[in-house]
């Protein structure tokens, strides 16, 4: 009974780390609470021994990874990827019946002898955790194939996943019964091996699809940001033409000033240098941040939401050490929520500092809000209507993240502040 109680538990908490590992490593799913998800997991530990003494429930037929499954599914910081679980616990089951059909082709085992042999059954169970250590050696990350893959598509290979495994492991339980009938096994081995061929074929497609649905999207923000450019240089050449009137007319401007100072008309005197002074603030360029194409950003937004004044502190590079693409994303998802929100509610100001700690970027971006963002299990939404809103601060925090760096958010005395830390994204120039 004893023996029982430990191998039932050893094979239980053999699937538990399979299932938690390939959720945080491959799957790159985040919990809430480590602490909390590895406490309930031990206790988990403890009551699956506790019913091995009353009952064999290792062979009663209910599936292992129910109870990991749900930690995880109630700890993970976002329930919305909980597909995710479900199909890290397909692909777990789909490999242990694949190498299971393997070994006892290999061994003459029968199901019945492979069900009851505990070595032969944690041996079998342990392969899915060697490949699964093998995948983190080589840095070969599920969600990063699934990333952008609609949700429809990863139902479909669920589905498709749990159809092959039922029916490998109906196979398994005719075929392998009779152990002399060596074609009749080599015939199911070689299905097994057709569902491996089916997995890395399902996730060279999945894959596929998400990067042509990547490309599609960095596609248009090119076209965005292009379109954004054209607006800015456009506006600066109409600025150049100006300022060549202006200094066209500065010597006839000069005479007039003159007469009126001779004639002693000092109120006119007043007006016209107010006048001129309007059209040389005119002549002035709109938002100077010191690189190109966050100019060509806030210039764009500024001149969408004119009620709304923006005080910027601070100068950035020219030359940065992330992609235009990411750069756009940052300060065009921020400064476009700063001013949709400051136009909402007076003051209607946004206020960014710009700083420079050797290699580092401390950007600071806060605005008057009527109130805080709405986070609901830890993504931010929106609160726009239409179905293409609420990706802005998702997609920011995707491209701090990608560098390496930090964000943060902070609601208090109706001002949103959002704050991003990039690290290394500053060429030092060696002496």
């Amino acid at each position: 009974m004893i023996q029982n109680i430990v191998e039932s538990t050893l094979l239980y908490t053999l699937e538990l780390s399979k299932l938690f590992l390939f959720c945080t490593l491959l799957f790159k799913i985040q919990l809430k609470n480590s602490t909390a998800a590895i406490t309930a997991s031990l206790g988990s530990i403890l009551l699956f021994a506790i019913l091995s003494i009353f009952t064999d429930i290792l062979h009663s037929g209910i599936p292992l990874g129910i109870m990991p499954g749900s930690i995880i599914i109630f700890y993970m910081a976002s329930r919305k990827q909980f597909y995710l679980v479900i199909l890290a616990y397909i692909l777990t089951c789909l490999v242990d019946t694949i190498v299971s059909a393997i070994v006892m082709f290999i061994t003459h085992s029968t199901p019945e002898h492979m069900y009851y042999n505990f070595i032969q059954s944690f041996f079998t169970n342990s392969v899915s955790l060697i490949l699964l250590l093998l995948f983190r050696f080589k840095r070969i990350h599920i969600a990063s194939l699934l990333k952008n893959v609609p949700k429809t598509l990863i139902l479909l290979f669920t589905i498709g996943c749990i159809a092959l495994g039922n029916y490998i492991a109906v196979l398994q339980l005719l075929g392998f019964s009779d152990s002399d009938d060596f074609y009749k096994r080599l015939i199911i081995l070689s299905l097994s091996i057709l569902a491996i061929v089916f997995l890395i074929t399902g996730f060279l497609l999945l894959s596929r699809q998400s990067q042509l649905t990547y490309l599609r999207r960095e596609s248009e923000l090119s076209q965005n940001l292009l379109a954004v450019q054209k607006d800015y240089y456009l506006s600066l050449l109409e600025k150049e033409t100006e300022t060549r009137k202006f200094r066209h007319d500065i010597q006839n401007h000069l005479t007039c000033l003159h007469a009126l100072y001779r004639e002693k008309d000092y109120s006119e005197l007043g007006n016209y240098l107010s006048q001129l002074d309007i059209s040389l603030q005119e002549l002035k360029s709109d938002v100077t941040t010191g690189n190109k194409l966050v100019d060509a950003i806030a210039v764009n937004i500024c001149r969408r939401h004119s009620q709304v004044q923006l005080e910027w502190k601070g100068l950035l590079p020219n030359e940065l050490q992330i992609s235009s693409m990411d750069l756009c994303t940052v300060f065009s998802n921020l400064l476009t929520n700063a001013f949709e929100a400051a136009e909402k509610i007076k003051p209607h100001s946004v206020h960014v500092s710009v700083k420079i700690l050797e290699s580092s970027l401390f950007l600071t971006i806060t605005n008057s809000a009527a109130s805080a963002p709405v986070v609901h299990r830890g993504e931010y939404q929106s609160t726009k209507e239409g179905k293409n809103h609420g990706f802005g601060i998702r997609n920011v925090i995707r491209c701090v993240e990608k560098n390496g760096g930090h964000f943060e958010t902070f609601f208090e005395n109706g001002l949103f502040t959002a704050e991003v830390i990039l690290l290394d994204a500053i060429q030092l120039v060696s002496a």
